[in-house]
């Protein structure tokens, strides 16, 4: 038998391992299965960060409005906020998943990390502003 001839498959070397179309094609299969799990997750994910961001934003005018100086440890603090509500979100999607596929428990914990951040940026916001948002909206809704 002439070992040319001999199927690209059904020959052990360690070559074909480094071949990019066997690398792009294991890591196109590890991709997939990443955002189907995470589909799911989508919205909420863009939500906190967006609102993580706009805490950043906020944050940092409100800082700068008080006469405090931006250091990297609060925009750090940032980020790993955003890292730690992502696993948050996707750990509850996942006990979500395996134990309590009934109980809505991942827009239970989307719910509480957007309060707690939405909470923040209106606070920043009546710092900045000097416009307490509750009461001018109470004041409204009690002139009309």
């Amino acid at each position: 038998m002439d070992i040319s001839r001999k199927s690209y498959f059904n020959t052990f070397s360690m070559n074909k391992y480094f071949d990019p179309d066997y690398i792009w094609g294991i890591a196109t299969a590890v991709g997939g299965v990443i955002a189907a799990h995470l589909a799911p997750v989508g919205p909420f994910i863009a939500i906190v960060l967006c609102l993580v961001i706009v805490d950043l934003i906020t944050g940092i005018r409100a800082a700068v409005k008080r006469g405090e100086m931006i250091r990297s440890i609060g925009l750090r603090r940032s980020i790993e906020k955003l890292v730690l509500y992502f696993f948050a979100i996707l750990l509850a999607e996942g006990m979500r998943n395996v134990f309590m596929p009934a109980i809505p428990i991942t827009y239970v914990v989307a719910l509480a990390i957007a309060s707690t951040e939405f909470k923040s940026n209106i606070e920043n916001i009546e710092e900045v502003t000097g416009v307490t948002i509750w009461k001018y909206i109470s004041n409204k809704l009690k002139i009309k």
